[in-house]
């Protein structure tokens, strides 16, 4: 049985057009500490972005250091039952992070692994081999991030 751990990464929620939906991150505890979310957030990031805060992708719509689609604006305001998150926001990085926090709460994800397959394949995505390669380019990003 995993243990959960609450980290202190309490995301910002003012920069967001009209957000007030903030959790602290949910970290396995046989994950590691804030060090390691936040790396994983950094290899994310990275991965889908190379930490451009300014990253569009015209043929998916997908914008910013995340690369948000606009489903998944849809996804998360279904979520939280609400029309707090706007287009705009996904090219701001704090309001991206929580979008992404928010995703993988729902699910009830804790496991970085999962978290990451979620994101690039959908809420079905860890179990399908169209994510693994996106998975190997996070862990290979952590581990540059942790050498």
């Amino acid at each position: 049985m995993k243990k959960i751990l609450v980290s202190a990464l309490v995301l910002a929620t003012a920069s967001c057009a009209s957000s007030n939906y903030c959790k602290s991150w949910n970290n396995p505890a046989s994950q590691g500490n804030q060090d390691s979310l936040d790396i994983f957030i950094s290899a994310l990031i990275w991965v889908e972005s190379r930490g451009n805060d300014s990253a569009y992708c015209a043929s998916e719509d997908a914008v910013g250091c995340l690369q948000i689609r606009p489903i998944m604006i849809d996804e998360v305001n279904r979520i939280t039952n609400s029309e707090q998150y706007l287009l705009e926001d996904r090219w701001n990085r704090d309001c991206s992070i929580e979008i992404l926090s928010v995703y993988f709460e729902y699910y009830g994800w804790d496991d970085f692994e999962i978290i990451a397959r979620g994101w690039n394949g959908g809420p079905k995505g860890y179990v399908k081999s169209a994510t693994e390669g996106y998975w190997e380019k996070v862990k290979v990003r952590m581990e540059a991030l942790n050498a």
